[in-house]
């Protein structure tokens, strides 16, 4: 189980209010934050909740609340809701503030790139 799924599932299993199930109709969100986040490893990290509450937009402010104090390099926002059809919990990101590896990956393609057609009209321009 990845560091993320073991966090949500221990934030499940201390919401004994519900029997481990959010109420019908309503949402939960939780603010996780990686602690001294570092690129490329991922499963190192360790995913901290910080925060739950049913107020989405309380939840967004404090995140980037959060994020803006530059304390966590990278925070996401969950909603768990309850799936009546399927008869269990429902987890899903919401937003995503700081860091992540797509940018990073996005950013050397684009550089490799360009360098590959810096050398094509190097050679083109030769011949």
């Amino acid at each position: 189980m990845t560091d993320i799924a073991t966090a949500i599932h221990n934030d499940i299993s201390k919401d004994i209010s519900h029997g481990g199930q959010t109420c019908i109709g309503q949402a939960r969100y939780s603010i996780y934050v990686y602690d001294k986040f570092v690129d490329g490893k991922m499963g190192a990290n360790k995913w901290i909740m910080l925060q739950s509450d049913n107020d989405k937009v309380r939840i967004l402010k404090e995140a980037k609340k959060l994020y803006d104090t530059q304390r966590y390099q990278k925070i996401e926002i969950k909603e768990k809701s309850f799936d009546s059809k399927k008869q269990r919990n429902k987890i899903q990101t919401v937003q995503v503030f700081g860091k992540t590896h797509n940018h990073n990956k996005m950013r050397f393609i684009t550089g490799f790139l360009i360098v590959i057609s810096a050398a094509a009209l190097v050679i083109v321009s030769i011949l």
